[in-house]
């Protein structure tokens, strides 16, 4: 890890970039959004000290079985994943937040994730004078990850579209326009939805360090702060309905959020 990296400017809990620290196979690296973490160059999914480190942990992932269900020989003891929202919040206009993150899919490939942002379209209301009506956004989404293989992006994927899922906050807005003679008015409602503007899954064993990873950061406006304590509030009853799903391949399920 660079001594210049600023800790206290991340994305990520405080108990994640620790986690980072103390394995030998993790980089904490600045990046203009804050402290981001990454496999050592060499040491990530695909590589030779991979395949060594987790030798008796790297067998495929069943394609046909949903939810993973490892086979015999792959040892998962002693996974520990954590789940870490970002504190500030976003309205993701009408699009369910859980079908934007979704398009992870469309980003995230065999072993990592392209970094190039990507474009998702919503709507919302637009204000003009007296005016309102609603109007098409655009979602802008950050993937990252470098994880083993499509199986292990696919469940990935199915995990953060599930987290996504709870805490959501949704509200009905209303607009309300005129026409040219101010006779003629138009209106109607819009529901719209909040969520986190980041979230990331990070898989660690305390032998030998990190096993995997995916984040996105979205971007629209009108972010808010303070959005952890709902989620930590709802913390138990989130990670309770992703433990039965996905608690084999991630271990022991710890929400998190941004510091």
């Amino acid at each position: 890890m660079s001594t210049t990296v600023d800790l206290g400017n991340s994305p990520y809990s405080l108990d994640t970039l620790q986690k980072c620290i103390g394995a030998t196979n993790c980089d904490v690296y600045d990046t203009a959004h804050g402290a981001m973490i990454r496999f050592v160059p060499g040491m990530e999914p695909g590589s030779q000290d991979y395949q060594e480190r987790f030798a008796n942990g790297t067998a495929p992932l069943s394609k046909t079985i949903r939810p993973f269900s490892p086979p015999a020989n792959r040892q998962v003891q002693g996974i520990h994943s954590i789940v870490t929202f970002g504190d500030n919040s976003i309205n993701y206009g009408t699009i369910n937040p859980s079908d934007a993150v979704h398009h992870l899919y469309d980003t995230c490939h065999e072993g990592s994730c392209d970094t190039t942002p990507y474009s998702v379209d919503t709507q919302d209301i637009g204000h003009y004078g007296q005016n309102s009506f609603p109007r098409g956004r655009t979602l802008s989404l950050h993937a990252n990850g470098q994880y083993d293989g499509w199986d292990e992006r696919n469940t990935f994927v199915d995990c953060i579209v599930a987290a996504f899922s709870h805490q959501q906050v949704w509200k009905k807005f209303s607009w309300l326009s005129h026409g040219p003679d101010k006779t003629q008015v138009d209106s109607g409602d819009l529901w719209m939805g909040r969520q986190s503007n980041f979230i990331d899954i990070s898989r660690w064993d305390d032998n030998h360090g990190l096993h995997g990873f995916m984040n996105v950061r979205v971007e629209l406006d009108s972010n808010e702060s303070n959005w952890c304590p709902g989620v930590m509030a709802s913390a138990t009853a989130i990670a309770s309905a992703l433990d039965p799903i996905f608690g084999i391949f991630f271990g022991v399920l710890t929400m998190a959020c941004t510091k």
